[in-house]
């Protein structure tokens, strides 16, 4: 607030930058997958659709993976017995009932349910399986996007992580690689055009790769951890 020379009282609001910083670097890499998946989302393409979802859905099994298996010195001194660190561990469902355990030790409102968040864990699964359609619907892109963001905001106290992500999108120049409209459509593709430039093979590569794998190869998770934690 400030007061002008004629001594009227004018409100002025101040556009202050959103500070791009993380409270607490150990959750650097929860943000990466949100800030790489949102990035995606807003490119708006089938490809840019399945690898926003996927890195939505990545970011909140490794935001509570974190969280769990941080030194209490990171928690504000809270403790974990052992064995229920290594039951969390264990697998999906059990990371989701540690959340949901942790949002009601902290009486916060239940946003989305254990059985909700699952859900939409089991369709990434199926968009490349049974049949179903193999890409997200933009209500279900936007629904685990804002799962993600509730999860992250719960587990590292940081309220305002959808503006720190929208910041850090709008500082960046395009950091990540697309692909390019004549891979997207049903289009004949000139390979010809291609072998000469490296970022078309590569961009090539990764949209062939995306397309579809078998989980229960571990050759092809790791494939897919790479690409989808490495850019």
């Amino acid at each position: 607030m400030c007061i002008n020379e004629n001594s009227q009282k004018e409100i002025i609001i101040v556009s202050l930058p959103v500070r791009l910083k993380l409270n607490k670097p150990w959750s650097r890499k929860a943000f990466e997958l949100l800030f790489h998946a949102e990035s995606h989302k807003r490119n708006g393409a089938d490809y840019d659709k399945r690898l926003a979802y996927i890195s939505f859905d990545n970011a909140i099994e490794v935001a509570i993976a974190t969280y769990v298996n941080l030194n209490p010195l990171q928690r504000n001194g809270q403790q974990f017995e052992n064995k229920s660190v290594t039951f969390w561990n264990e697998n999906y469902i059990n990371k989701l009932t540690f959340f949901e355990e942790e949002v009601k030790r902290r009486a916060i409102p239940e946003i989305y349910s254990k059985g909700q968040i699952h859900w939409f864990h089991e369709q990434r699964n199926s968009f490349y399986h049974d049949g179903a359609p193999t890409v997200p619907s933009i209500d279900d892109l936007n629904e685990v996007g804002e799962i993600s963001f509730w999860v992250f905001s719960v587990l590292f106290e940081e309220p305002a992580i959808k503006e720190l992500v929208g910041a850090r999108l709008a500082e960046s120049s395009n950091l990540e690689p697309t692909i390019s409209n004549q891979f997207v459509e049903d289009a004949e593709i000139n390979l010809s055009s291609i072998f000469g430039d490296p970022k078309k093979i590569q961009t090539l590569a990764i949209a062939s790769l995306i397309g579809k794998w078998d989980e229960a190869n571990p050759a092809d998770m790791a494939i897919l951890k790479r690409l989808t934690s490495g850019f």
